[in-house]
């Protein structure tokens, strides 16, 4: 696991609707990892927050947070801005739709 725990651990869903907002690792009654997603009234994911915690009250490893934009109208994201406490990891990150991309069914 990203938390670095390798001792048993209970994963716990919440849901809100019908989309899950959190995804959270727990190790005994510590909570070593959290996912949490955010959703427009649209139902489009918007936000992505990650905080990755070892146990025994111990600092932080990571907190990631991914702010997802739309354009006016669009379905599709443009840009995703990352800001994060590992500074290696942020940024502002551009997407484009791809024009001449063949899938590749197995």
């Amino acid at each position: 696991m990203k938390s670095g725990t390798n001792a048993p651990t209970n994963i716990v869903i919440s849901y809100t609707g019908s989309a899950p907002n959190a995804f959270v690792v727990y190790k005994g009654d510590s909570v070593v990892e959290i996912y949490k997603f955010f959703y427009n009234p649209s139902k489009q994911l918007i936000k992505f927050v990650v905080d990755i915690n070892p146990v025994d009250n111990l600092p932080e490893l990571l907190h990631v947070k991914d702010t997802i934009i739309y354009p006016a109208g669009n379905v599709y994201p443009s840009s995703v801005i990352r800001r994060s406490s590992d500074a290696t990891l942020a940024g502002t990150f551009t997407m484009q739709i791809c024009s001449g991309c063949k899938w590749i069914s197995e």
